[in-house]
């Protein structure tokens, strides 16, 4: 959910977290806005997707662009400048509560402030294809925590949780080498990704890795968490949401265009996804179009 988020020099998470249930929130910043130097008493998660910018914190500046990971610890101020259509999200959190459990709170990010440092948590930048998956981790807990449904609390903490684990991963990790098979399926999915509309086989892709076809389903879900074919549904989904909020365009015109060729197998993969339907969506969505997004009270 976008809000619009006042300057100021100190932060309160209680102004951010009241109505949510946890203490967890998604903020995102987009089109480059110039912060003044600032503090808050939360811990803030900021994973950068467009954009360029330099962010400066406890004296120390570092240029910024699509992939930049930065935590941000409680008190420590920082600010952004020279921020050339720099858009991001912030995962806002308290880390006092949302890292209490053992297995977030052995698998860490170096950067995390539960124990004292003596400088600043140093970033890290994620490849295409790490950037695109935190972000999809991102947007489930943003939608949770925005559609506020059944156990919506525990499904935004455990998507956190996949977050925080993903990203200390990729962190300790980093990325595989460029000849592997799994450099290779990377690659792919990157590629898939940018034109999920385009048709194309698992053979096609097993081969475009150069790798056999049950290597190729193995490696994929172990990079993305999902089967070939679930995972470019997912995308086509997703490309089909916004333009199911922002055009006219029939539903069967839409599935077209994100490259599902029988509009009933599209509902059907829709539905499976979203819980909904694709005109269910629609007109949830252009109910809520034109009320603006609940900011600080």
């Amino acid at each position: 959910m976008r809000i619009d988020v006042p300057p100021a020099s100190f932060y309160r998470g209680n102004a951010f977290f009241r109505g949510f249930g946890i203490p967890l929130r998604v903020i995102h910043v987009e089109g480059g806005p110039v912060f003044p130097p600032h503090r808050h008493d939360f811990t803030e998660l900021v994973v950068v997707y467009a954009g360029a910018g330099v962010h400066s914190m406890a004296g120390e500046e570092r240029r910024i662009g699509p992939g930049e990971v930065l935590l941000i610890p409680r008190g420590l101020e920082h600010t952004y400048t020279d921020t050339g259509e720099l858009s991001y999200v912030n995962v806002i959190f308290d880390a006092g509560i949302l890292l209490d459990e053992p297995l977030v709170g052995e698998v860490s990010l170096e950067a995390s402030d539960r124990r004292e440092r003596a400088g600043p948590p140093e970033p890290f930048r994620l490849s295409a294809f790490g950037l695109r998956e935190a972000l999809a981790m991102v947007n489930r807990m943003d939608q949770e925590l925005y559609r506020k449904e059944e156990g919506y609390e525990l499904a935004a903490r455990a998507a956190f949780h996949l977050l925080w684990v993903y990203l200390a991963r990729a962190q300790s990790w980093g990325e595989p080498d460029e000849g592997s098979s799994v450099a290779r399926v990377r690659r792919l999915v990157e590629r898939v990704s940018r034109n999920s509309s385009q048709a194309l086989s698992v053979g096609d892709m097993a081969k475009d890795a150069r790798t056999s076809e049950r290597n190729f389903r193995r490696e994929f879900k172990r990079a993305t968490g999902e089967a070939p074919v679930a995972y470019v549904n997912r995308l086509r989904i997703e490309e089909a949401c916004a333009l199911l909020s922002s055009t006219d365009k029939t539903v069967t015109q839409i599935a077209g265009l994100v490259g599902f060729e029988d509009p009933a197998y599209f509902t059907r993969a829709f539905k499976r996804v979203l819980g909904t339907s694709p005109k269910a969506y629609r007109s949830k969505k252009q109910g809520l179009r034109g009320t603006p997004p609940t900011g600080l009270a």
